[in-house]
């Protein structure tokens, strides 16, 4: 979407060009780019969220928010890979096997989830597989591989003058009847 897109923009202008970046935003997932250089200012707070923010609000550190986002899902994108799976037990799964994917490659059975979500969710994870985790995932991730050019930024600016018409023209239009 236009936000990923802007917020990779400026990942790569933070990344390659050492500039420190703020994202106004309320999304989650783009809590995933907050890093040394780069931070997300909350509209609906004001505040700045750091990478220690956002582990302290979603219990998992900013480039581990896809894997949150591959179980857990997110209402404002329009997707929930497995029910039954919120923030606070996709976070669990995610402390215990690793991550999104993990969960799945690690585990021989169901059981192995059990202890983290309860019987009956570990169950319905075990049998809806990994293939949701893996499309929410791709789904989630904001790529940072844009191929942009900010040399013209840092130039400096070209001024063109202005050119007018010696002469303006004025139209003569005569009103139609309204008959």
């Amino acid at each position: 979407d236009a936000g990923a897109a802007l917020s990779e923009a400026g990942m790569k202008w933070a990344r390659e060009d050492a500039h420190e970046v703020t994202i106004l935003s309320g999304d989650k997932d783009l809590c995933q780019l907050v890093g040394e250089d780069v931070a997300v200012l909350r509209p609906d707070s004001g505040e700045v969220w750091t990478a220690e923010n956002v582990e302290l609000k979603y219990g998992v550190k900013p480039t581990l928010i896809p894997d949150l986002l591959a179980l857990a899902g997110d209402n404002s994108d329009g997707y929930k890979p497995y029910k039954g799976i919120a923030d606070g037990r996709a976070v669990a799964l995610i402390q215990k096997f690793g991550g999104a994917l993990q969960v799945f490659t690690t585990t021989t059975s169901p059981d192995d989830l059990a202890a983290v979500v309860g019987k009956s969710i570990a169950d319905a994870l075990w049998n809806g597989g990994s293939e949701p985790a893996r499309r929410a995932l791709a789904m989630a991730t904001i790529r940072a591989d844009l191929d942009i050019d900010f040399s013209p930024l840092l130039e400096e600016p070209k001024v063109q003058p202005i050119t007018q018409d010696p002469e303006p023209q004025i139209v003569d239009q005569k009103p139609q009847d309204q008959a």
